[in-house]
């Protein structure tokens, strides 16, 4: 009960990034310039988060590729 599975983890992961777009897309031009404050970045508009979230993903992709490459290397069966 420790792990997640990975699969569903995914499909959790994508339908609340797609649900998130749908949100988004739905609100008007002018509430991504509003802005809030980061305990760490200071003062920053809705869309710099988002693209701030955007570029964080590729980083935590890089890793899964990372792990994902060596546990083959340790069970050479593992395909996918």
């Amino acid at each position: 009960a420790d792990q997640l599975n990975a699969f569903a983890a995914c499909d959790l992961f994508q339908k609340n990034r797609d649900m998130t777009a749908t949100l988004f897309r739905a609100m008007p031009d002018t509430t991504f310039q509003r802005t809030g404050i980061h305990t760490e970045s200071g003062k920053v508009s809705l869309a710099e988060m988002i693209e701030k979230y955007i570029h964080h993903l590729d980083h935590h992709l890089v890793f899964i590729a990372k792990k994902k490459a060596s546990a083959k290397t340790a069970n050479p069966k593992i395909t996918q």
